[in-house]
């Protein structure tokens, strides 16, 4: 079936494979990495004042006391 900006966002976040992950140094030289890398996985708390767009595409959450954001963009390749 044809699936929703929203469907396609849910499952690359869900794996983060087959696309380029890009992480701020601070999170990639996190001790905690993995498991911020989790907290983005398995966010889904998703309402209409953080995704008016119902696309997915965007989150925040805090890991260990420290906030973090994580958003989906889409670059065409050329």
């Amino acid at each position: 079936g044809n699936l929703t900006i929203a469907d396609k966002n849910d499952l690359f976040r869900k794996s983060l494979v087959n696309f380029t992950v890009i992480l701020t140094n601070s999170v990639y030289h996190s001790p905690h990495k993995n498991e911020i890398l989790e907290a983005v996985r398995q966010f889904s708390d998703f309402s209409p004042s953080n995704d008016p767009y119902n696309e997915h595409d965007y989150g925040a959450f805090n890991v260990r006391g420290k906030s973090y954001f994580w958003k989906i963009d889409y670059y065409d390749a050329e």
